[in-house]
């Protein structure tokens, strides 16, 4: 699905006022499933499937902000039975860190997966990645455009953008909402 992302993107202008239409407008809330950081892999993998879901999002210690996305991709990164075996043994954290590191070139040893570039947004399109990959990409529900998603997806590679939308009564974001290519098609057909 993600190549039909690419190609809209390189298409936008034959998509018409789409482009234009507010997240929050054009996308309703939905629960994103999620599960502190030190959760065991095989307990993610377990509600992801119960959930028919392809990722969950990881949260922290510190009030349950998402830091981390752990997909059914990264399970396409076993390859040998240690891999396997850390899946049963570490957390999602871990495992997922563990093998994202193996296929990134970091320069600086002290660069880590999910270090200063794991949070990306719309305001940060002009300067695409420094390394492999960047883990978490956010919009804001109440100011994003639809072009501006598929323009997130593109440029960071992700199958996965966070919404954020303000919480008065907590006085702080919180995720709404989790778009995947599957939901920028559905979009389309409506």
């Amino acid at each position: 699905r993600f190549d039909i992302v690419e190609f809209l993107h390189r298409h936008v202008k034959i998509l018409g006022d789409i482009t234009t239409a507010l997240v929050s407008r054009l996308f309703r809330a939905k629960n994103v499933l999620r599960a502190p950081a030190r959760s065991s892999a095989l307990a993610c993998v377990r509600d992801m499937v119960r959930e028919d879901v392809s990722a969950i999002a990881l949260t922290d210690d510190d009030g349950g902000e998402i830091c981390a996305n752990f997909s059914i991709n990264d399970l396409r990164r076993i390859e040998s039975p240690a891999a396997l075996a850390r899946l049963r043994s570490c957390s999602a954290l871990e495992f997922v860190s563990s093998a994202r590191s193996r296929e990134a070139d970091f320069s600086d040893a002290d660069v880590a997966p999910f270090a200063d570039e794991r949070r990306r947004s719309a305001s940060s399109l002009a300067t695409p990645p420094t390394h492999a990959y960047v883990e978490l990409i956010f919009a804001r529900a109440e100011c994003t455009t639809f072009g501006e998603v598929l323009a997130l997806m593109h440029v960071h590679k992700v199958h996965r953008v966070y919404v954020l939308s303000k919480c008065v009564a907590r006085d702080r974001d919180v995720c709404a909402n989790v778009l995947t290519p599957t939901d920028v098609i559905r979009a389309l057909a409506i």
